[in-house]
């Protein structure tokens, strides 16, 4: 059996007979196919975190891995190409990624997976995940990895064990060794959100550094520091955005189709926002963007 196939076992993609029984989401599922449809068309090189640091000894996060940088656009790049890394934040719902990841395998396509090893259970009343499992396959990511996809630590380190700096540090220290008992963890990004008081001091994941034991290791690949791109696209946030010039960017489709060649770009998409029960209620500003509609129109 093929990775693809062993990445979508029967049922994973079917859609739910009563679809407002499953996680509410904000876009529709077919649309993140529609997206996998528009880089085949264009014939975008999709690309991981291992394809850039491979062969590289650059671990200086600070500088945004300029050497990085400048090798890749040196000796690896191709100007007539169009190269692209998605990364996939994995706050809530992991059985939204597999989708996610089964869509992406069937269209030869390989992305980057950061998963928490706890879910912070303070998580703001109303929100839809207020009281949702994180139950993680981890055996799933694992064929995953073995396809060419790469699973990272998405660090929530401040947000579970902010009563102190210490507290916290050791916390990051003891997840990522947990998730190296299933994947190779080589990456991570920290969650956003709110963060903790420590010492009258407001701390966020963002400021929590590396453990000294583990630099060398790990790179810090997105957020605050990370890795250069010549264009982005987030769907995170997106609950508070209102301003209309953001709600604009976040059509994905026209992303896609303005990618050009000789750049590396990057999306981050946020897996549990792409489902069947889509609530355009998720943002009522979001439900006035004309794409959006559309969007929503062409999905059914």
């Amino acid at each position: 059996m093929t990775a693809a196939a062993t990445l979508n076992p029967p049922g994973l993609l079917d859609r739910p007979a009563d679809p407002a029984s499953e996680y509410a989401s904000v876009f529709p599922l077919d649309g993140y196919l529609a997206f996998l449809d528009v880089l085949r068309e264009r014939d975008v090189s999709v690309i991981t975190y291992d394809d850039l640091f491979a062969g590289s000894d650059d671990w200086d996060h600070e500088s945004c891995y300029e050497r990085e940088f400048r090798r890749w656009h040196a000796e690896r790049r191709d100007p007539e190409r169009i190269y692209l890394l998605i990364q996939h934040d994995v706050d809530f719902v992991p059985e939204f990624t597999q989708r996610i990841v089964a869509l992406e395998a069937a269209a030869g396509v390989r992305s980057n997976v950061f998963l928490f090893h706890e879910i912070n259970r303070d998580i703001p009343a109303g929100s839809p995940y207020d009281d949702r499992p994180y139950d993680v396959d981890h055996a799933y990511f694992r064929v995953a990895e073995e396809a060419g996809f790469v699973v990272g630590y998405h660090q929530n380190a401040i947000a579970r064990a902010g009563t102190s700096v210490a507290d916290a540090t050791a916390c990051f220290r003891d997840d990522v060794a947990a998730l190296r008992r299933h994947h190779a963890i080589d990456y991570f990004c920290p969650h956003g959100g709110p963060g903790r008081t420590i010492d009258g001091r407001l701390y966020r994941n963002f400021d929590l550094d590396i453990p000294a034991e583990l630099r060398g290791t790990l790179r810090w690949v997105y957020n605050r520091y990370g890795v250069r791109f010549s264009k982005r696209y987030s769907d995170g946030g997106l609950r508070r955005i209102d301003d209309p010039n953001r709600l604009a960017g976040l059509d994905l489709l026209a992303f896609a189709r303005s990618l050009q060649p000789g750049q590396r770009a990057f999306a981050l998409i946020h897996p549990q926002l792409w489902g069947y029960n889509v609530q355009p209620s998720y943002n009522p500003h979001l439900a006035t963007q004309p794409w959006y509609r559309a969007f929503l129109d062409r999905s059914g």
